[in-house]
């Protein structure tokens, strides 16, 4: 009689005991009222992120670098095919995500370093071998354009003619400011009857002209015909001829200097054709 007591006790505890549960692997799907939802046994797929470098050719002896970098408010360098560059700009920038789009024609590194003034987003193409950058911003429109030009280049005229910097900065459609960088500043009075600085815009010719006697005369000119009164305005701010376009926004602008005596320095035209390549080509080539 004990022997069957114990028995039934011993049946009793066995039937009553919580079952062991089983590894986290082996789990069953949960059935919901939505279906059955399986155990999660990976982690969710993420973007393919872009690699910080593409190098891409447009032709046999065309080759340029994309060089994607994070401005964080410090100077750094930035490491290109052509070598090290130094990376800098104004502390007030947004930290984010910026471009350099560089074209692979010079020797060896084209400068110490350069500096940045566009937003997260955008784009700096840089052509070193002819001294010409675009800034775009992130929807890929060209917001500034420049040009630099070897001082000592004007004919012999004093530096006050001597442009060795073109800029233009695009505004609301179609307005634009182009600004021609003088070596010097004129400090004597002017020793010829007349001289010029103008820029070429198309088929257009803007000029400032100063005389002997102190009259200024703006004008502008088509090629067609004798120059006719241009409104500008035009503004002079030390070595700095800052010229207000409302015209020409898809050409490319050059500038000159001339005096009564013989033509002077002449930069350009800006090399518009090759920077729309060179982003055409980088968007194609470049996750």
């Amino acid at each position: 009689m004990r022997r069957l007591i114990s028995l039934h006790l011993f049946l009793l505890i066995a039937c009553t005991a919580a079952p062991t549960p089983a590894p986290a692997t082996d789990r069953l799907p949960t059935p919901t009222l939505l279906g059955t939802v399986g155990v999660v046994t990976r982690l969710p797929p993420t973007l393919t992120p872009q690699p910080p470098t593409c190098i891409f050719r447009t032709g046999p002896d065309t080759e340029f670098g994309l060089y994607r970098f994070t401005w964080d408010n410090a100077t750094f360098t930035l490491d290109t095919k052509l070598g090290p560059l130094i990376v800098d700009g104004p502390r007030t920038l947004t930290p984010g995500p910026r471009q350099l789009l560089l074209f692979h024609n010079v020797a060896s590194s084209p400068a110490a370093g350069f500096a940045i003034n566009f937003d997260v987003g955008g784009t700096l193409l840089w052509d070193p071998a002819h001294g010409a950058q675009e800034v775009r911003d992130a929807g890929g429109t060209a917001i500034i354009q420049t040009l630099t030009d070897p001082t000592g280049d004007a004919n012999g005229l004093p530096p006050y003619l001597d442009i060795i910097r073109l800029e233009r900065t695009f505004g609301y459609y179609p307005n634009s400011i182009v600004r021609i960088y003088l070596s010097g500043v004129r400090t004597a009075p002017q020793i010829w009857t007349f001289q010029s600085v103008g820029l070429t815009l198309g088929g257009s010719t803007f000029t400032r002209q100063s005389f002997a006697d102190g009259r200024i005369a703006l004008t502008q000119t088509d090629g067609k015909g004798p120059p006719t009164d241009w409104p500008g305005p035009v503004t002079v701010t030390d070595n700095v001829l800052s010229f207000a376009l409302q015209t020409g926004v898809g050409e490319a602008v050059g500038a000159f200097t001339a005096t009564s005596g013989g033509a002077g320095d002449t930069v350009g035209p800006y090399p518009l054709a090759d920077m729309q390549t060179a982003w055409d080509a980088a968007k194609k080539s470049c996750p």
